[in-house]
C-alpha cells in the first residue's frame, strides 16, 4: 500500500521517528478506525525492517485516538538471517495513543507450478469450486494435499493443511454495509474508502439478529488499490463486529488485534469470515479468517473488544490520567 492517504515520512533529526497525519476519511463517527491506524504504524516499521514479508503483528489500544498529527517512534527488538522483531509506540500531544509490534520474514522462495502440495498449483479449480483451491477433507473439513506414495506409513500426513473458505455468493449478490445506520453515532466515512458487502442472510442489518454470532462478508479498497500484507492488517478491522448477530451495541472498541499474515494475497476482493464463541461480563472475542479471490487463507486475526451497549456513549478524548487506560474506537462499523 502506497498511497497518501497510509503515508508516512522519517523524522528530521531524528531517527527511528516518523510522522503521519491521521486523517478524518478513515473514521468512524470521528474516531479513527484501528485497523487504518495499525497500517500507519506497520508502514513505518516496514521501512526499518530488514526482512520483507510481514508475518504477524500485535496492536495494544491504549487511548482514543484523534483526527491530525501522530508521532510514531520505532524501536528494533531481534533482528536475525529469517526474522525481525520491531515495536512501534503512536502518540498525538506527548501522549501514548497505541503501541503495535511487528514480525517481518526474509521473502519465501517462489513456488513453482505443479510442485505436490501446493493448493492448486495446476491452476484448475479445486475441489471446492474456487480457482486454486485444495480439495476438501470429508472428515476434517480442510484441505490439504496427501503425502506422496511411496512415502513410509508413519510419514503420510498432508503436506499442506487449509481450511476451506465459506460458501458465499459472490459481491455483486451480497449487501453492501452503508455509511450510516441506526444507532451509530455518527457516519462512517471508512465506508468510502473500504467497501464491505456482507452476506445476505445478515439479519443485523435488517433489524433482525439471526441469533448466531458469524460475520461473512467481502471487502476491497473502494479506489481498486491493490491489496498487500499491511492492507490484510487494515481489512480484518474492517467488518462490522460479528457480535451484532446477537445483542444490539453502539460501539465495540478494539484493546487488542493480533494479525497473523500467510501469504501475499491475490489480486481482487478479499473473502472474510468472523465469529464470536464468548461474551461475558461486556467482554467478548472475535476471530476472523481472511481469504483471496482463490480461496486461498492469506491472514488470521483474533480481537478482544469490550461491547457498549446503545445507552452508554463511546470514549471521547484521552484520559485524565494514565490509569487505567481507555479503551480506542471502533462502532458497530468495524
Amino acid at each position: 500500500m502506497t498511497e497518501d492517504d497510509l503515508e508516512v515520512r522519517p523524522a528530521p533529526d531524528f531517527a527511528h521517528r516518523w510522522l503521519a497525519d491521521v486523517r478524518a476519511d478513515w473514521s468512524i463517527a470521528d474516531h479513527p478506525n484501528g485497523g487504518y491506524l495499525a497500517a500507519l504504524t506497520l508502514r513505518a516499521l516496514a521501512a526499518e525492517s530488514p526482512h520483507p514479508d510481514l508475518v504477524a503483528t500485535t496492536i495494544h489500544y491504549l487511548r482514543p485516538t484523534e483526527i491530525g498529527p501522530m508521532v510514531i517512534d520505532t524501536r528494533p527488538v531481534r533482528t536475525g538471517r529469517r526474522i525481525a522483531l520491531l515495536e512501534a509506540s503512536a502518540g498525538q500531544g506527548g501522549v501514548e495513543r497505541y503501541r503495535v509490534s511487528a514480525t517481518f520474514a526474509a521473502a519465501a522462495a517462489p513456488r513453482r507450478p505443479g510442485l505436490p502440495g501446493q493448493p492448486g498449483a495446476s491452476g484448475q479449480p479445486g475441489a471446492s469450486g474456487r480457482p486454486g483451491a485444495p480439495g476438501r477433507s470429508r472428515q476434517s473439513g480442510y484441505g490439504g494435499e496427501p503425502a506422496q506414495p511411496g512415502q513410509p506409513e508413519k510419514q503420510r500426513a498432508p503436506s499442506v493443511l487449509e481450511p476451506i473458505a465459506p460458501s458465499l455468493p459472490g459481491p455483486k449478490d451480497c449487501v453492501a454495509v452503508p455509511a450510516s445506520l441506526p444507532g451509530v453515532p455518527g457516519p462512517a466515512l471508512v465506508r468510502e474508502r473500504v467497501e464491505v458487502r456482507v452476506a445476505p442472510g445478515t439479519g443485523w442489518l435488517r433489524g433482525q439478529p439471526s441469533g448466531v454470532p458469524v460475520l461473512t462478508g467481502w471487502a476491497r479498497f473502494a479506489d481498486g488499490r491493490a491489496t498487500d500484507r499491511i492492507g490484510l492488517a487494515l481489512l480484518a478491522d474492517a467488518f462490522p463486529p460479528a457480535v451484532l448477530e446477537i445483542t444490539s451495541a453502539e460501539w465495540v472498541p478494539t484493546v487488542t488485534l493480533t494479525v497473523y499474515l500467510r501469504g501475499d494475497p491475490a489480486p481482487g476482493w478479499v473473502l472474510g469470515r468472523f465469529s464470536t464463541r464468548l461474551l461475558r461480563d461486556g467482554w467478548l472475542e472475535e476471530d476472523g479468517e481472511l481469504f483471496d479471490s482463490t480461496g486461498r487463507l492469506v491472514a488470521q486475526s483474533r480481537q478482544l473488544a469490550l461491547l457498549l451497549p446503545s445507552s452508554e456513549p463511546p470514549p471521547e478524548g484521552p484520559p485524565a490520567s494514565p490509569d487505567p487506560p481507555a479503551p480506542p474506537d471502533r462502532s458497530p462499523e468495524g
